[in-house]
């Protein structure tokens, strides 16, 4: 039996074959499935099953948008070695195209000085934190 390819190993051949063949052969996209088209209908109040209903609410003293803004900091500082200079910061997030906000927030950091981990530089730059009861 004669492959059609042989820019890929026989195996990595055999995958894309299963990859394509719903397009191939005109099997259901999952994004236009009934199910998929019914799930901006829901109720107010319906669990949809994509809530996690395990995890209460911010604590007090947190905004959402603080949350928001912490969980996109350490995304972007994600690749950073620590410990880490305030510029080395700076440096990962440009790199990574951090957006406005993010940059705007390590330049309220002091220049030079060294961090240890993600939580000293959002306690630094004066983002607030859970009160542990």
């Amino acid at each position: 039996m004669e492959r059609g390819s042989d820019k890929h190993a026989p195996r990595v051949d055999e995958q894309l074959k299963h990859e394509v063949s719903a397009l191939v052969h005109g099997s259901p996209d999952e994004g236009r499935t009934e199910a998929r088209r019914q799930e901006d209908t829901l109720a107010p109040g319906t669990d949809d099953g994509a809530h996690r209903h395990d995890v209460g609410p911010p604590a007090d003293g947190l905004e959402e948008e603080d949350l928001d803004l912490r969980a996109e900091v350490g995304a972007r500082l994600a690749g950073a070695d620590f410990p880490a200079t305030t510029e080395q910061l700076r440096q990962v997030a440009t790199d990574d195209h951090a957006p406005p906000e993010v940059l705007a927030f390590l330049d309220r950091l002091a220049p030079g000085e060294t961090y240890e981990a993600v939580g000293e530089v959002w306690r630094a730059g004066g983002g607030a934190v859970e009160h542990q009861a």
